[in-house]
């Protein structure tokens, strides 16, 4: 299942414009979602990426990254607290060239004692 905006879509992070926009794409999230979880599944993978149209552009690749991590930590929060039944989440971070569109990278987010730690694989 997949969503434009990723972890975005779910957490509202930080928005300021076309929050209508947003509500759309929020109701449809949960409709598919509750679609993916009637076929038993127990696991959840939200990936963001880079230079991704729903976001702000970003000067920083630091904040860009920060920003979406804790995107996703809200996104993953919410999630468990109204599906309880899901077993796993996990939460990726993928960076694209700029040019290309190729996958450059692919950290793993965690969240450790409120720090945030990226695994690169």
């Amino acid at each position: 299942m997949t969503t434009a905006g990723g972890s975005r879509t779910v957490s509202f992070f930080e928005i300021k414009e076309e929050r209508l926009n947003f509500e759309v794409k929020n109701s449809a999230f949960w409709i598919d979602f509750e679609k993916y979880l009637s076929h038993h599944s127990n696991t959840v993978i939200i990936v963001d990426h880079s230079d991704c149209g729903f976001w702000p552009k970003y000067i920083d690749s630091n904040k860009e990254i920060s920003d979406h991590a804790k995107s996703l930590k809200v996104a993953k929060r919410i999630i468990k607290e109204n599906y309880p039944e899901i077993e796993k989440i996990i939460l990726l971070y993928v960076t694209l060239n700029e040019n290309t569109d190729e996958v450059i990278d692919i950290s793993k987010v965690l969240w450790r004692q409120h720090e945030l730690v990226l695994l690169t694989k």
